[in-house]
């Protein structure tokens, strides 16, 4: 995700057009059966109309779609008034010029990524309006954006479903067109397919080579393969040893050293 005033900064801007360049080079980028590119999608986030159109026209030729970030739920975006902070029904009237301004302003496909609102049956007043507005589809991630609601429960992935009705007017349970995956592709980046969390770890690691950031600091690497370590192995002895031997290797090569050694 991408605040509009970060895309101002002339580093930010280069670092972020530079992985979207590579995101269309690389092999892996590509499907195996298809041979098609996957599709990458630019987060932005912010509270002006204006400068989230000109935020998206500076990476509309790297592309292929704008996603308007309405569900984070950090700190950082209740001081800057963005994300999550935006569900309230007194904040829908700029929502819908923010969705609209993104429509307009590049011939993209425009999504909008939501929580569900304070009252949650409001969630599909708002879903409605935000594709009216112009948002193509819209996430939802089904879970309230206060801290002591947010981890309370389950995803209520009912309000998925009511959602998808309105647009496909079906009465099944065929609630989403597609998957949004946050923090959990961290611990599992193979979200439950064949790769071990191991192969993942080598994978990432063999990326992180092959496509080198300035950008990417070491700590950060660091905190990715430590995530998919805690993903894999129960707490104990042998998560503790990985862990350690992970955090002393100081380059991307010697951590893929240590994967292959093992």
């Amino acid at each position: 995700m991408y605040h509009t005033q970060e895309l101002e900064q002339r580093d930010v801007y280069e670092t972020l057009v530079h992985a979207l360049e590579q995101g269309r080079c690389a092999d892996a980028a590509h499907d195996a059966v298809t041979g098609e590119r996957t599709p990458q999608i630019v987060q932005l986030a912010g509270d002006d109309p204006q400068q989230l159109a000109d935020a998206a026209k500076k990476v509309a030729a790297y592309a292929d779609g704008i996603d308007l970030n309405l569900g984070c739920p950090q700190r950082r975006a209740k001081d800057g008034h963005y994300g999550a902070y935006l569900l309230a029904r007194r904040e829908w009237p700029l929502v819908e010029q923010l969705t609209s301004a993104l429509a307009h302003a590049t011939p993209l496909v425009v999504s909008t990524k939501i929580r569900l609102c304070d009252y949650a049956p409001d969630t599909v007043a708002l879903a409605l309006r935000l594709a009216h507005a112009g948002s193509s589809f819209i996430t939802l991630h089904g879970r309230h954006v206060a801290i002591n609601r947010r981890r309370a429960h389950s995803a209520k992935l009912e309000y998925v479903a009511e959602i998808r009705r309105l647009d496909a007017g079906v009465e099944q349970w065929e609630c989403a067109d597609g998957i949004m995956v946050g923090e959990p592709l961290l611990f599992s980046s193979s979200l439950g397919r064949t790769p071990t969390w191991r192969e993942s770890m080598h994978t990432y690691l063999r990326f992180c080579r092959a496509y080198p950031l300035d950008s990417l600091p070491i700590s950060r690497v660091h905190q990715h393969v430590q995530y998919m370590v805690r993903g894999g192995l129960p707490h104990g002895r042998e998560a503790r040893r990985w862990e350690d031997a992970l955090k002393a290797a100081n380059s991307v090569d010697a951590m893929l050293a240590l994967v292959e050694a093992q």
